[in-house]
């Protein structure tokens, strides 16, 4: 039997991750610093240390989502399990 939380554990990390990396890279290349410390990762990371928490709100609620509409189905299930054994 899998896990309840598999579903809205990948849900959660196919939103944030995607979207707060997206955002960063975007974001990063805007801020490049020019400077005798500055490599080329560094404004990306900084700009994903900001932008990582904005995302984590739309992956929540798609955790949420998927979490409760696989309750849903199972309790669906459930009821035409019970219905079709009162018919018989």
């Amino acid at each position: 039997m899998r896990s309840r939380y598999l579903f809205p554990s990948i849900a959660f990390f196919a939103v944030w991750l995607p979207g707060s990396i997206r955002t960063a890279l975007r974001m990063g290349r805007r801020l490049r610093l020019s400077g005798p410390d500055q490599d080329s990762w560094t404004p990306i990371i900084d700009a994903w240390t900001q932008t990582a928490q904005a995302w984590l709100a739309p992956a929540f609620f798609a955790a949420v989502f998927v979490f409760v509409f696989e309750r849903w189905l199972e309790q669906r299930k459930t009821e035409m399990k019970i219905e079709v054994e009162k018919r018989n």
